[in-house]
C-alpha cells in the first residue's frame, strides 16, 4: 500500500512538474514574442507599461485607444506620464506635457499655467511645440518677455473638476503668476445624465475606481492574452481600465443616434437632449471655475477665463454642429463670462475671436496645427493687451 502511493505520489509530482515547466515556457515565449516581435497593435493591447519599459519608444499620443502616454491618478482617475518622449511628442518629468521646468521658480520669472482639456493640452497635435501653451510660450517671449514660461497642465479627457485637483494639489507648487482656464465640452457632456439624481459634483464622465495593484494572474502575459482575446479583461493601457463606464450618462448614445439619424430613439423619446440640458444647469462648471478662481485670488494669482470655440460649419459632426451641442455651449459660454464679471477676473470671448473656417479645425473643436497658432496669437495679444506679465514683473517687452 504505502508503495502505491509513493508511486502515484511521484507520478502527481511529475506531472505537476510537467505542467509548471510547460506553463513557464508558454510564459517565456510569450513574454518574449510581446515584447520584441509583436506589433505596436498588439503591444498597446496586451502589453504593460512595465513590459514596454520606455513606453516613449511605442506610440503617438493621436493612437487614442491605447493611452501609452497616460497613468493612473489617485485623486485625479488619470494624468500624465513623467518622462513619456515619442518623436517630437514629450511631457517633463513633472508630468506636464512640454520641456522641462525647474520645481522652484527663478527670480523674476513669470509662470503662466494653461488648465483645460485636450483642446488645451493639443490632441491630435503630435509635436508638442505645436500646441498653443507651447506657442504662447514663444510669441510672449518673441516680444520681449523672456522672463515667461507657459506651462501645460491640461490632459485629455479632463473637466473643470480635475482642473481644480490639479490647481491644488500640484500647480500651486510651481508658484504660477496667472492661469488661463479653458473648458467645455467635457463638462457639457456631463450635463447628458438621466434621471436628474445622476447629475452630482462628485462623479465625473466615469465612475472611477483606485487603481488595485494587479493580482498575480494579471501579471502572467499569457493568461492576460487569453483574458483580453476572450473580452473578459481590458487592456492595461486603456484607459477605461480605470474606470467603470457610466450607464447614466447618454451623450455617446445621443452620437450615435444623430450619425445613425435614428434621434430620438430609446430614452430620448422620453427625454430629449435639449430637455436634460434644461435641467442640469451648468451648476458643477461654475462651482469648480468659480473654487479655482478663489483658490487663484487667495494666492495672488491672476485668472483668464477663456469662452470655448467651436465651428458650426462641420455640420455632419453633432458636436460641432448639433442644436444640442451648441445650445450647450452657448449657455456655458454665457455663465463663464458672468462668473468673471462678478469675481472682477479677465475674460476672452474666445469663441468669438477665433475664425469659425474649416481650414483650423479637425472635427469642429480641436484644433490643428493652423488652428493652434491662431489660438497662440488670440492669447498672446489678451496677455500683452492686458498688460498681464508687466503688472508682476515690470517687464514691458519689446
Amino acid at each position: 500500500m504505502r508503495q502505491r502511493i509513493e508511486y502515484y505520489l511521484a507520478r502527481f509530482t511529475v506531472v505537476v512538474v510537467s505542467c509548471l515547466f510547460a506553463f513557464a515556457t508558454i510564459e517565456f515565449c510569450s513574454r518574449y514574442y510581446l515584447t520584441h516581435f509583436a506589433t505596436h497593435a498588439q503591444q498597446s493591447r496586451y502589453a504593460t507599461p512595465e513590459q514596454l519599459g520606455d513606453v516613449g519608444a511605442y506610440g503617438r499620443i493621436s493612437d487614442l485607444p491605447s493611452f501609452l502616454a497616460i497613468m493612473p491618478h489617485r485623486f485625479l482617475g488619470h494624468a500624465l506620464r513623467p518622462g513619456y518622449v515619442f518623436e517630437t511628442n514629450r511631457h517633463n518629468s513633472l508630468g506636464f506635457r512640454g520641456d522641462e521646468i525647474a520645481a522652484t521658480k527663478a527670480p523674476g520669472e513669470f509662470r503662466i499655467v494653461c488648465l483645460g482639456e485636450s483642446t488645451t493640452y493639443g490632441a491630435y497635435i503630435d509635436d508638442y511645440k505645436k500646441s498653443y501653451p507651447w506657442l504662447l510660450q514663444q510669441k510672449l517671449r518673441s516680444q520681449g518677455y523672456t522672463n515667461v514660461t507657459v506651462i501645460n497642465a491640461a490632459a485629455i479627457g479632463y473637466t473643470s473638476l480635475q482642473s481644480l485637483i490639479s490647481l491644488e494639489t500640484r500647480i500651486l507648487d510651481l508658484s504660477p503668476d496667472l492661469l488661463i482656464v479653458y473648458h467645455g465640452i467635457n463638462d457639457l457632456e456631463f450635463r447628458f445624465a438621466w434621471p436628474p439624481s445622476a447629475y452630482r459634483g462628485d462623479r465625473d464622465q466615469f465612475d472611477a475606481r483606485v487603481p488595485a495593484t494587479a493580482s498575480l494572474l494579471e501579471h502572467s502575459t499569457f493568461i492576460r492574452y487569453f483574458m483580453i482575446r476572450m473580452g473578459i479583461w481590458k487592456s492595461p493601457l486603456d484607459i477605461a481600465s480605470l474606470a467603470r463606464p457610466r450607464t447614466d450618462l447618454y451623450y455617446e448614445a445621443f452620437l450615435d443616434q444623430k450619425c445613425a439619424n435614428t434621434y430620438p430613439s430609446g430614452i430620448f423619446r422620453d427625454v430629449s437632449v435639449l430637455k436634460m440640458l434644461e435641467v442640469n444647469k451648468p451648476i458643477y462648471l461654475q462651482r469648480n471655475i468659480e473654487n479655482i478662481i478663489s483658490i487663484a485670488k487667495s494666492r495672488g494669482i491672476d485668472v483668464v477665463l477663456a469662452s470655448f470655440a467651436w465651428s458650426p460649419l462641420f455640420t455632419d459632426l453633432p458636436r460641432a454642429s448639433s442644436p444640442e451641442y451648441v445650445a450647450g455651449y452657448r449657455e456655458q459660454n454665457a455663465m463663464i463670462e458672468k462668473v468673471a464679471k462678478d469675481a472682477n477676473v479677465h475674460f476672452l470671448d474666445f469663441a468669438n475671436c477665433v475664425p469659425k473656417d474649416r481650414k483650423f479645425y479637425i472635427d469642429g473643436y480641436h484644433f490643428n496645427e493652423r488652428g493652434t497658432e491662431v489660438q497662440a496669437r488670440i492669447f498672446a495679444k489678451y496677455i500683452t493687451d492686458q498688460h498681464l506679465v508687466e503688472k508682476r514683473t515690470g517687464n514691458a517687452g519689446s
